[in-house]
């Protein structure tokens, strides 16, 4: 054994460098055939890992072997001397050969963790080819015999590779609109590159490893199995639909709308908008298509992203009841109940293998921009592929630059198609950096027709010159309310304040429920359950945030809705009037008093600009014409650095980019010029990336009925697999609250939390939980 180059040891086996750097060659290569960039990942992954013919490195994993206890894994940097090795090349000041090896050299420094090429005013990419010369040339000389396989040789070709991917990602930065800022986006699309070749090389890598470790083949999909699905999953959606029967003006509109869809002309690359009115059945519409587009351009997958859990839970329950076939649809967020074979789904999660891929906006942005090796992994999943973004008015302020760069990115040179569904889009084709449309970008023929034809609602605005109180919005539902009626509001505490003032002022015979994230999961699908089925034959009121806009099939009467976007607005009145129970029904928007907006910067801004289009007088906010001007005063609001996703004084889009801060600290010291063509500081950025800011959150585990068994079978229980398994079930029954909730600080003082050491969860008195959700209050029994 200790004759050999060892990678790897699984009991008395081994697996040579020269084994293991050969297949993650192939693996890698086969894999970017999509992007054409097989040269490029063959010679990255043969290159990566020979750092591990050093004697540090041969000691350790011998060491490790024997007493894996004291082994301290990363002790021994084995990713520099590839990446070293193809710095140090001679080219004749060829700069394609340039890039191409700073390229390549990266993806390997970076294979176990990302790397800043620049920081705290030193170029680190100089600095790793400089470091132990002598232990480089040692492990150089020992690799000559593998290495002996002409592999400079291929470096035109992978120059030709880089070339041609590069000069297409300079077309699309000036595609862009701010034409000033060239090469920041273009530098931001190279960030983009290196991502992907990384996460060849880091698939490739873990895979291989697995498998060696594992003594097993990992089960991939292979594309003759992905086509036989698509085509299978497509006839099946096809006879789903064909049994709708158009009963009604709106399911006539809905069939004429999901046909008019199949009709558009879509290319095999680039990015396309569907707008449909809310409750116009995008989500079937959006697989149908979908499915079309991946058997005729044969794709590797299809990813559906929602903004939310409610929304993505529905969906997917509606798509996994379609297609039946789970064996190929991966559903991808906190809430999937893992317990039966967890290897399989963290590995399904790590590789997003499947055909089908459903997920959350947040594993979205992560896999785009999160500096975790596992988020990197699936990047190179989004290329080939259909992308349908849900709701993509939901993407955060802050990220909208990088969103769209990355997307641009995926769609123009990775060979994937985006669909963003909206029934209010966004316009991210107007901002500085931004979106690239297709010419012929609308799906859905004459949207302005259905949205007229679609039309169950009118929106009327009793915003005043000052906000309601409660005991003006109380009177204004009592004037308003008949048979049902929805109050949306924009916050938890102004939920429970208007819940509190009306459950003294109604009538006996009405029903009052209330909806927030106060509640966990698992309450919130039962009350919507529950409600769903009063709403048949009782009066009933129900107020909420706006949890239930979107995701949830519903319909009132009448809906109130507190002053917000005017694509919360519109989201709202999709729960008003949905089937066209009458010809029309009224959404009213109101200003309450009572909310507490000023944390929730989007929201504040969201509000000024709807008011704007309230005192322009415009009479239709439901209208095109009205989403424009709204999306437009409200982008107005923020600043290009906003947009770049500002954090402790630079942007994120310039860490990936110019870099210039970074950049400027290295030419104003001893190193003078910089001179390299990679610049950007991954580390730092995926380090700092955060769709939200979970630092200042925290997770409650309620004992909300099921869930109380759970937390008492994980008292009783020192069994690790035991605990496992009910940890994982108590997901559904979890809250996550900001520290700054005084609801949290109120329930602190009331000692109404308690940690669970041995399990690692915070969790609520049983007294403190009640039908709202958590509460402030001491819930006593009397006899």
């Amino acid at each position: 054994m200790e004759s050999q180059f060892i990678a790897h040891i699984r009991d008395d086996n081994i697996q040579t460098i020269e084994e293991h750097c050969s297949q993650v060659a192939k693996y890698a290569s086969e894999e970017a055939k999509f992007s054409h960039l097989r040269t490029v990942m063959f010679m990255t992954g043969i290159l990566h890992d020979i750092g591990k013919y050093s004697d540090a490195f041969q000691k350790y994993i011998m060491d490790a072997q024997k007493n894996p206890e004291n082994a301290k894994r990363g002790s021994v940097n084995h990713s520099n001397a590839g990446g070293s090795f193809l710095l140090l090349q001679k080219i004749d000041n060829d700069p394609w050969k340039k890039v191409t090896l700073e390229f390549m050299a990266c993806a390997i420094f970076q294979h176990h963790g990302l790397m800043d090429c620049v920081k705290d005013g030193h170029d680190i990419l100089r600095k790793r080819t400089e470091k132990d010369p002598e232990i480089l040339d040692a492990d150089f000389q020992r690799a000559q015999s593998f290495l002996n396989q002409n592999l400079i040789d291929m470096l035109p070709s992978a120059k030709q590779e880089i070339q041609s991917y590069v000069n297409k990602l300079n077309i699309i930065a000036k595609k862009m609109n701010n034409n000033s800022k060239y090469n920041e986006n273009g530098f931001f699309l190279y960030s983009c590159l290196e991502r992907l070749i990384l996460s060849y090389l880091v698939d490739a890598d873990w895979c291989d490893t697995a498998e060696f470790m594992n003594n097993m083949k990992e089960s991939r999909v292979s594309q003759n199995d992905r086509e036989q699905f698509f085509e299978d999953s497509l006839q099946k959606i096809e006879d789903y639909v064909s049994r709708f029967t158009a009963d009604t003006r709106i399911n006539q509109l809905r069939q004429e709308m999901a046909n008019d869809c199949l009709q558009a002309d879509i290319a095999n690359e680039g990015i396309y908008r569907l707008s449909m009115p809310t409750g116009g059945g995008k989500t079937i519409t959006s697989m149908r298509l979908a499915l079309r587009l991946a058997k005729k351009y044969h794709k590797k997958h299809i990813i559906y992203i929602a903004p939310f859990l409610s929304i993505l839970e529905q969906n997917a329950q509606v798509i996994r009841s379609i297609i039946q076939n789970d064996d190929y649809i991966l559903e991808h967020h906190s809430n999937v109940d893992i317990s039966e074979e967890d290897e399989v789904y963290r590995n399904l999660c790590e590789t997003w293998d499947s055909p089908v891929i459903l997920t959350t906006m947040v594993q979205f942005l992560n896999t785009m921009f999160l500096g975790k090796m596992s988020s990197v992994r699936r990047f190179h999943q989004l290329t080939d592929t259909i992308i349908i973004i849900d709701e993509a008015q939901a993407i955060p302020v802050k990220c909208i630059h990088m969103f769209n760069a990355t997307m641009n990115f995926l769609c123009y040179s990775g060979n994937s198609i985006g669909i963003l569904c909206t029934a209010t889009q966004p316009l991210f084709e107007l901002v500085n950096r931004n979106l690239i449309y297709q010419e012929n970008k609308d799906i859905l023929p004459n949207v302005e027709k259905y949205q007229k034809a679609f039309k169950r609602t009118k929106i009327i605005s009793e915003v005043g010159n000052k906000p309601m109180d409660t005991d003006e919005l109380v009177t204004f539902i009592q004037n308003v309310f008949d048979q049902n009626l929805l109050v949306v509001l924009n916050t938890k505490g102004a939920v429970k304040t208007l819940y509190d003032a009306l459950k003294t002022n109604l009538d006996p015979d009405v029903k009052l429920v209330q909806l927030t994230t106060y509640m966990c999961a698992e309450h919130r699908l039962d009350v919507i359950h529950e409600l769903k089925e009063t709403l048949k034959n009782q009066r009933v009121i129900c107020i909420s945030t706006q949890l239930i806009e979107a995701g949830v099939d519903i319909s009132f009467a009448t809906v109130i809705r507190s002053l917000a976007g005017v694509d919360s607005l519109n989201q709202a009145a999709g729960r008003c009037n949905r089937n066209g129970e009458k010809d029309m029904s009224t959404v009213y928007v109101v200003d309450y008093a009572e909310e507490k907006t000023n944390q929730l910067s989007e929201i504040r801004e969201a509000k000024k600009a709807t008011r704007f289009l309230i005192d322009c007088n415009i009479k239709d906010l439901s209208s095109r014409s009205a989403i424009d001007l709204y999306y437009k005063d409200f982008y107005s609001q923020y600043t290009e650095i906003e947009m770049d996703y500002e954090h402790h004084g630079h942007t994120l889009f310039d860490l990936l980019s110019m870099n210039r801060d970074n950049v400027n600290k290295v030419e104003m010291g001893k190193e003078s010029n910089y001179k390299h063509y990679l610049r950007q500081s991954f580390r730092t950025a995926g380090q700092e990336f955060s769709v939200i800011d979970n630092q200042q959150m925290v997770s409650l585990v309620v004992p909300y009925q099921k869930g109380k068994d759970y937390l008492d079978e994980i008292e009783r229980t020192d069994d690790y697999e035991v605990m496992d398994y009910n940890l994982k079930k108590l997901q559904r029954y979890t809250i996550t609250l900001f520290t700054n909730d005084q609801m949290l600080k109120k329930m602190l003082e009331q000692q109404a939390i308690s940690f669970i050491e041995k399990a690692g969860i915070y969790t609520v008195d049983p007294n403190y939980y009640n039908d709202q959700g958590i509460t402030d209050e001491l819930q006593t029994l009397v006899f």
